[in-house]
């Protein structure tokens, strides 16, 4: 934790902005100006089609690990340093409010060889939102992460999953792809870390995608464990975009794919 805590190796090559720029819900009016403007409301309306990834190919042996809600200041060093002890590298959803937080941290996920994905600028759930508030989440999150580690991200999750079809065109018209999970650690529910390592390996299969959260320490205990359990079982974890890029993704109707992800999302 103190190899991170100060961002000491970060703060030099951060853009100057990324400790003091305003927070983006100062300028969300605008925001929300810009979503309701004639261009925006036409590349969402032409989105006749959505990309999204619920598990990869399963001729191949491996599994997707994704981690949501960071950066967190104590639970994100940790899962960093777990990471880079077991050689492997994940996908971290990230929350625009976070990164705006730490921003240090977000730059520390890239340098570990992690790929960043869009969770939204304030976690708010998709599925409630009009799709101005929408398009506006994503469009935030996606600014203030190039900003702050000049990364492009891929992917694009729904906090709890469940999205609105006018959510989906906001993600595919920003150029996101939709990534769920086959599965759900339920770690967000403060279990023993035995159970969070039952949850994700009970089961699990070539292109899996393991659900976890960066918020309890839970989470922590766990991760090692869920790791050498996978590798016990011939699997290896990587990250999203490495599971999906030799097949797995699906293009679909933004209303089939709303509808599915409604219908069948459980937890968080």
């Amino acid at each position: 934790f103190a190899r991170y805590a100060s961002d000491r190796d970060c703060v030099p090559s951060l853009p100057a902005g990324a400790f003091t720029d305003p927070p983006a819900l100062e300028s969300w009016d605008a925001l929300l100006a810009e979503a309701r403007s004639g261009q925006v409301i036409l590349e969402m309306a032409t989105q006749t089609t959505v990309e999204a990834i619920f598990s990869g190919r399963p001729d191949q042996n491996f599994v997707a690990l994704t981690i949501d809600d960071g950066p967190h200041p104590l639970i994100t060093p940790l899962m960093l340093e777990i990471l880079a002890q077991k050689g492997v590298r994940a996908t971290f959803f990230v929350v625009g409010q976070q990164v705006e937080q730490f921003p240090g941290l977000a730059l520390a996920t890239v340098r570990g060889g992690h790929e960043l994905a869009n969770h939204s600028y304030s976690n708010r759930r998709m599925s409630q939102l009009p799709d101005d508030e929408a398009w506006a989440e994503i469009a935030s999150c996606a600014r203030i992460v190039e900003r702050v580690t000049g990364e492009q991200m891929r992917w694009f999750r729904p906090p709890g999953g469940r999205c609105s079809e006018g959510g989906l065109r906001a993600m595919a018209s920003l150029g996101y792809g939709g990534a769920f999970w086959s599965r759900n650690t339920g770690d967000w529910v403060q279990p023993p870390a035995a159970q969070i390592v039952r949850n994700a390996t009970e089961g699990l299969q070539p292109g899996d995608v393991i659900l976890m959260h960066q918020g309890e320490m839970c989470s922590v205990e766990a991760l090692p464990l869920m790791i050498d359990r996978i590798r016990e079982m011939g699997l290896e974890p990587t990250t999203l975009s490495a599971l999906g890029e030799n097949g797995g993704t699906v293009r679909d109707d933004p209303a089939l794919v709303s509808a599915l992800v409604n219908s069948q999302i459980s937890g968080e």
